[in-house]
């Protein structure tokens, strides 16, 4: 399978979505990221994605990839990267993947991928993600999916955590369509 080698930037995977990230790439990544998984000893994985169009078709086609190579999947659904950053510790899953193109424009789309040590991936450990999907090379198993919800406990700890002590603040938010609107 061949992917565009440019979308595999220095600190996530990343480009013009249907063009240069399609699903078959989505699914490919998935596999591919399974693949590394499985042979690390990983077990599941949190998956979480942006509100752009684009988001959930491929969020799904990656989800289909990672099952197929054994993994155990965890849909956290519709999210801002920092809960599924959250979401790992929670459910103690350091592989998570982030289906986004942050603060690019709505043309775009890729995904944010976390390393097992509960960093994330950058540079070569993105392109051994290519090398994989272009040699085929993928472990084949038998994973499930589950939905699992953490937004409200992303927020409840977020709650618990900022004390104003009675502060009075006027406060004004633009979230510019982005999935903190939500």
């Amino acid at each position: 399978m061949q992917v565009k080698h440019e979308i595999f930037r220095q600190y996530d995977i990343r480009g013009i979505a249907g063009k240069e990230i399609t699903e078959s790439t989505a699914e490919g990544i998935g596999k591919a990221y399974g693949t590394l998984a499985i042979r690390d000893g990983q077990q599941k994985i949190v998956v979480g994605y942006d509100n752009r169009a684009s988001s959930e078709p491929l969020k799904n086609a990656l989800i289909k990839g990672l099952l197929s190579t054994g993994l155990n999947v965890l849909d956290c659904g519709t999210l801002i990267t920092p809960a599924l950053y959250y979401s790992r510790i929670l459910l103690e899953s350091n592989p998570g993947i982030m289906v986004t193109a942050s603060h690019n424009p709505s043309q775009y789309n890729g995904f944010k991928i976390c390393a097992f040590d509960g960093g994330t991936l950058y540079g070569e450990q993105l392109q051994d993600i290519r090398k994989i999907i272009e040699n085929e090379s993928f472990e084949i198993g038998e994973g499930k999916a589950e939905k699992v919800e953490v937004k409200e406990l992303y927020i409840d700890m977020i709650c618990e955590k900022v004390k104003l002590n009675n502060k009075k603040l006027k406060v004004v938010i633009d979230c510019a369509n982005g999935t903190a609107s939500l």
